[in-house]
C-alpha cells in the first residue's frame, strides 16, 4: 500500500499541469470576480441538495452534482448506488469510480462552465470521498487525498459548506421529504452515517484556513441559507478570493 502511495504521489507532481480530453487546463484561470465555484457537502439529509439549489437560483449559477452531473457519471452513479450491490463493491474501487465520474464532470461541466464566465454550485466534491471512503469505509487518508488530487489538480472550490447536523436528525429525516433511503449508501448501519458526520466534521476543521466552513445546518431552512449568503457575498467582490 506504501508503494502505491507514492506511486500515487509521483503521478500527481508529473500531472498538475494535464489538459482534460475536452482541451481544458487544469488551472485557475478563471478566479476573476465572477465566475465562483461553490460545493455542498454532508451526510444525506442534511439540506445540501435544497440549499446548493436555491444558491444556484440566486446566483443564475449552473447546478450539479456528484456523482450524476454528466451522462458518464448518471450511470456511474447508477452503479454507485445500487441497492444490489450492497457488500459487494470493494472500498477502493468505490473510491476510483467516485474519482471516475469526478475527472469527467470536471473536465465536461465545471471547468467549462467557469471558464465561459458561468458560476458552479455543486452538491458534493471530493470532500465526499474523504469522508465516505476514507473515514467511513477506513481507507487511507493519504490515499483518498492523493487520488482525489490527481483528479481535481489545482482547481480548488472558492468555498465549500459543510452542513452539520447531528446523527438523530439524519435518523429521522431518513425517508422523509423525498429522501431516497433505498440506495446502497443508505443501507449502511447507523455507525456508518455516525463515521460520515465525524468525518466532515475532521475535514472542514482541517481545510477551514482554506475554503472549509462547517455550518449549522439544524435551523431553519431560511436561517441556513442566511449564513450561506452572508458567506458568499463577499466572493462576489472579492476576485473570486
Amino acid at each position: 500500500m506504501t508503494f502505491f502511495i507514492l506511486t500515487v504521489a509521483v503521478k500527481i507532481a508529473l500531472m498538475l499541469s494535464y489538459t482534460g480530453p475536452i482541451g481544458v487546463p487544469i488551472q485557475r484561470r478563471w478566479q476573476v470576480p465572477r465566475p465562483i465555484y461553490v460545493v455542498f457537502e454532508g451526510v444525506d439529509g442534511c439540506g445540501k441538495t435544497t440549499q446548493s439549489r436555491l444558491l444556484a437560483e440566486r446566483l443564475n449559477a449552473v447546478h450539479t452534482k456528484e456523482p450524476g452531473g454528466t451522462e458518464l457519471g448518471a450511470r456511474l452513479r447508477a452503479t454507485l448506488l445500487d441497492p444490489g450491490l450492497t457488500g459487494k463493491i470493494d472500498p477502493f474501487a468505490e473510491l476510483l469510480l467516485m474519482n471516475a465520474d469526478r475527472a469527467q464532470h470536471l473536465r465536461e461541466l465545471v471547468l467549462p462552465a467557469l471558464q465561459s464566465g458561468q458560476s458552479v454550485v455543486q452538491d458534493r466534491s471530493y470532500f465526499s470521498s474523504l469522508a465516505y471512503q476514507g473515514h467511513a469505509r477506513g481507507l487511507s487518508l493519504d490515499l483518498v487525498h492523493a487520488v482525489c488530487g490527481l483528479v481535481m489538480g489545482e482547481v480548488i472550490p472558492h468555498k465549500i459548506f459543510v452542513l452539520d447536523i447531528d446523527i438523530e436528525q439524519v435518523e429521522q429525516r431518513r425517508g422523509g421529504n423525498g429522501h431516497d433511503a433505498t440506495d446502497r449508501f443508505e443501507q449502511e448501519a447507523r455507525d456508518f452515517r455516525e463515521r460520515l458526520i465525524t468525518g466532515y466534521r475532521s475535514e472542514a476543521a482541517r481545510a477551514s484556513a482554506l475554503n472549509a466552513v462547517l455550518l449549522d445546518a439544524r435551523g431553519t431552512q431560511e436561517e441556513v441559507t442566511s449564513s450561506i449568503w452572508a458567506q458568499v457575498e463577499p466572493l462576489l467582490t472579492q476576485g473570486g478570493a
